[in-house]
């Protein structure tokens, strides 16, 4: 397991770009979630291996295209979304991944 860094979270969101060819969200928006994620908390990057047999993974997504200009999708929402999922399934949520990648999608589980 490895913690992520703000160089990190950089890397993430410029390969994301580039792996989703322009797409996935809003550069300036991933540069926010992974400023957010790696100042106030510390997302670990772990290798499925590495998590207990038990442990319960949840895939994130962030998928659309809307069509408001004020659109916004704010970090504690992302967090309101795993905290129904844990009330709903009552079972706690060891670790998270995306479902795409691109600029923003690419961080959406480090909240």
């Amino acid at each position: 397991m490895r913690e992520l860094t703000p160089t990190d979270a950089r890397n993430a969101v410029i390969g994301g770009g580039v792996l989703a060819c322009g797409g996935g969200g809003w550069k300036h928006h991933g540069e926010l979630m992974g400023d957010l994620a790696t100042r106030l908390n510390r997302p670990v990057l772990a290798g499925i291996d590495e998590l207990p047999e038990d442990t319960w993974v949840a895939t994130v997504a962030a998928i659309g295209a809307p069509a408001s200009k004020n659109w916004e999708l704010r970090p504690v929402d992302y967090v309101h979304a795993l905290e129904e999922l844990i009330e709903q399934t009552g079972k706690p949520i060891s670790a998270v991944f995306t479902a795409q990648n691109g600029y923003s999608t690419t961080l959406n589980g480090w909240i």
